[in-house]
């Protein structure tokens, strides 16, 4: 993980459209409240929603048992607002208007709120054409014109200009008589638009109260509408950016964050600035209306003094995340990875409210949500595919235990939630009602990374309750399995009727045992290696320290081997591999003290203590260094037949996957992707492994391409079927990379790409990750007495070898 990055008793009359949830699937889900109770939900799906609600619908609010959308007509020349009442089923539509006029302007709702009354407040945003801004005469213009433009500027063949007028622009320059202006078309490729807003209120039946054009200012040239809502007293406010353009006419960077406040008459009252961002505003259960946007102590809700036109900071409070909903006057619903939580704001307490997952629905889909009248939650469920936008609408409600299927439920540990594991619980779920998966992530909502690994860690090697792990990383499965803590997957594989070991790519098999036995098994995989200039590195992968360290000796001084390396990066570069050869993973021994690691540490020593960045690198990047061979290697993530094609282009003749040094092997190390193993204090084995097979069941014919996942399969067929399929003619016309200086048209691999790489996959076992930030910290402190000469490389190497040994037998 990246770690930047670490940082979501009404009866119904629509009983007969509705389509069971998990009931139907013969799985309940359960969360545990606060008193330690088991809590049990289902959701239930409409089926027989309106016409209007399709795949173009956006913009989705609940308001009580309202839920709010909008969506355009078939070629997107109108949109409108509608509601759609949940419970009875009443369908309403609020507003229409015209995307385009037919003319080349164009107007879109860039946000609305509804008040406690039913009433909506829109924000309109129209792109006016300024005629007077250009000069030429299009008056005459025909569709040759329009075509020999599209070619001349935008680079169309006639064939693609013609179709992808008739699809794309000719909608937007035809009016209401079918009369095309192909001049508009030409004047709005040369003209200036001005951006203009307004307010419209529109009452429960879909009259407009008022509607009032907007002054933002003379430097709001454009705006973005962040956030909308009204409160108590009929006052609406708007979370805006507005910037303005530069004399070149492109847009510059941001001038203005604020809240403008309109009266209930659509008069303007005022502004409150912001700091910042505001991620949105929300209504509060009192009927004020708060921002929520992040200052020094994280995501913070700040309530907002229409009186004094300010921001409340002094009354903001902490909240765990900016995906919110109001439950009540003292709690707000907060999601956060797979769960919703019931956030008190006085207490700054978080319960578990319930889980999607628990659901069978995958939180990566839910768009929005809302609480109805009656207890359960309405979801906006979103799910993009290659079969395009599929949408749905849920309603989850807490059931008695009496409801939901007598199942075996195997916990399913992980560091954090992902989309395509969780797609696999779901579907696992719904599949059959013997077991249920319920994911236990340990890292979403987890306000710091190493308290959550160390959570899990502690988790995964203790809690008898854990079937089944999601590991986060491979040192972390490498340890899991060192302390006997795995079911041996062999027993289980072979036992399987419709998976063999000969299934699977063997050295993925191999670097997945420990102890003889398979411990995990990924669901992809990619490979790590190094790339170079054949010139330089020949032609065969693999080699030593002692190579690398001739190859920088034999090139003018200043040559970089990769971008940007000083003495620490240096060594972890040479170790990436190297531990390897200086750890025996199995009796927890290691050779530190070896010349073989001294000479490691003396190579490293040779670059600087820290890169230099100087201002005129900016013209210098890695490609411009690598073409010109000042940059001799980079670090290569291979996935794909494609990426090589450019690096030839950069270095300017044939390429080898050199890999890092080693003393053995072809340097090249798998990254594996969604590592799992099984428990052995596992309730189920067998119900685990009914799980766990579905990563790796052949695909059948009618599955398509909805289930893609990062990487290359572990499956021997699947792999062999990519790599022909690489050397095929795309059918869609291909596409070009553009890395710097250097652009590429990508062509299908060669026989000789794909048995590059294939050479690489079947034999490597080395795998990225084996060693844990402990083991690196270890090597690193130590180190940095050598580079800064207070010890003797050889001193350094036995300390070093003293303190791993010591690790080692007590992780073991």
């Amino acid at each position: 993980m990246n770690r930047s990055l670490w940082r979501k008793a009404v009866a119904l009359t629509l009983t007969a459209a509705m389509t069971a949830g998990l009931t139907a699937c013969g799985g309940g889900g359960n969360s545990t409240s606060a008193d330690g109770k088991k809590r049990y939900f289902k959701a239930d799906y409409l089926s027989d929603l309106p016409d209007s609600f399709n795949d173009t619908t956006s913009n989705i609010q609940f308001k009580g048992d309202v839920m709010y959308y909008t969506s355009s007509n078939e070629d997107y020349t109108k949109s409108g607002l509608y509601s759609y009442n949940l419970i009875t089923g009443e369908n309403a539509q609020l507003y229409e208007q015209a995307q385009s006029d037919g003319s080349g302007n164009s107007s879109w709702v860039s946000g609305y709120t509804v008040a406690d009354s039913g009433e909506v407040y829109l924000f309109v945003t129209k792109n006016q054409m300024d005629e007077s801004s250009v000069t030429e005469d299009y008056s005459d213009a025909t569709l040759d014109d329009v075509l020999s433009y599209m070619a001349d500027q935008w680079g169309y063949s006639a064939e693609d200009a013609e179709k992808d007028w008739n699809d794309y622009y000719a909608k937007d320059y035809t009016d209401e008589n079918g009369n095309v202006n192909y001049g508009r078309f030409l004047l709005a490729q040369n003209a200036r638009f001005i951006q203009t807003s307004s307010i419209l209120k529109v009452d429960t039946s879909g009259n407009i109260a008022f509607e009032q054009d907007m002054d933002l200012g003379a430097n709001a040239e454009n705006v973005s509408c962040n956030g909308i809502a009204v409160d108590k007293d009929g006052n609406l406010y708007l979370a805006l950016n507005t910037w303005s353009n530069n004399d070149s006419g492109n847009s510059v960077s941001s001038d203005e964050y604020f809240t403008l406040v309109i009266g209930g008459d659509g008069s303007q009252k005022g502004r409150i600035p912001s700091d910042g961002y505001t991620s949105r505003l929300v209504g509060l259960a009192d009927g004020t209306v708060a921002s929520i946007g992040y200052g020094d102590a994280g995501c913070e809700l700040r309530p907002l003094d229409v009186g004094a036109m300010k921001e409340q900071t002094d009354k903001a409070i902490e909240v765990p995340s900016d995906t919110v909903s109001v439950l009540d006057e003292k709690n707000l619903l907060v999601t956060e990875g797979s769960s919703v939580y019931k956030y008190n704001l006085d207490t700054k307490e978080k319960e578990e409210f319930f889980s999607w997952m628990d659901c069978n629905i995958s939180s990566s889909s839910v768009s929005s949500y809302g609480v109805l009248s009656d207890g359960r939650i309405a979801a906006y469920l979103q799910n993009w595919n290659s079969n395009g936008n599929q949408t749905e609408i849920a309603l989850i409600k807490e059931v008695d235990a009496s409801e939901v299927a007598d199942t075996v439920n195997l916990t399913l540990a992980c560091m954090w939630t992902g989309s395509d594991v969780e797609e696999k619980v779901i579907a696992f779920n719904k599949s059959q009602d013997k077991y249920h998966i319920t994911m236990k992530s340990y890292g979403d909502g987890a306000e710091e990374y190493e308290d959550a690994v160390n959570s899990f860690n502690t988790a995964v090697t203790s809690d008898s309750n854990i079937d089944l792990v999601l590991f986060n990383d491979y040192s972390q499965a490498i340890n899991f399995a060192s302390k006997g803590l795995n079911v041996d997957l062999y027993g289980l594989l072979d036992k399987d009727t419709e998976l063999s070991r000969d299934d699977f790519l063997p050295n993925v098999l191999t670097a997945c045992e420990y102890d003889g036995k398979l411990a995990i098994l990924p669901q992809t995989f990619t490979l790590q290696t190094v790339i170079g200039k054949a010139d330089d590195v020949g032609t065969t992968p693999g080699w030593t320290v002692s190579d690398m360290k001739a190859l920088l000796a034999s090139k003018p001084e200043g040559t970089q081997l990769f971008w940007g390396m000083d003495r620490t990066s240096a060594l972890t570069a040479l170790m990436s591999l190297g531990y390897n050869d200086f750890i025996n993973w199995e009796d927890a021994s290691c050779n530190f003290d070896s010349q073989e690691f001294i000479d490691v540490l003396d190579f490293a020593n040779m670059f600087p203590e820290e890169f230099e960045y100087r201002d005129d690198m900016e013209e210098e990047d890695s490609t411009v260094l690598l073409s010109q061979g000042k940059q001799l290697l980079d670090t290569y993530y291979l996935s794909d037949f494609e990426q090589v094609q450019m690096y030839r282009a950069i270095f300017g003749g044939p390429t080898t996957f050199i890999g890092y040094p080693t003393s053995e092997g072809n340097g090249a190390m798998l990254s594996l992707n969604n590592i799992i193993g099984i428990s052995n204090s596992c309730k189920d084995v067998d119900g685990a492994w009914q799980f766990l097979r579905t990563f790796y069941l052949p695909k059948k014919s009618s599955d398509g391409d909805s289930d893609y996942t990062y990487g290359f399969s572990i499956r021997k067929d699947d792999f062999e079927k990519y790599c022909q399929n690489a050397m095929k003619a795309d059918s869609d016309g291909g596409s070009t990379w553009g890395w710097g200086e250097f652009e590429v048209e990508i062509q299908p691999a060669t026989q000789e790409d794909v048995d590059q790489v294939k050479d690489l996959v079947y034999n490597t076992t080395a795998v990225s990750g084996a060693v844990s930030d402990d083991i690196t910290n270890i090597i690193n402190e130590e180190a940095a007495a050598y580079f800064s000469g207070q010890k003797s490389a050889e001193d350094v190497a036995k300390i070093i070898q003293s303190r791993m040994q010591v690790y080692l037998s007590e992780t073991k």
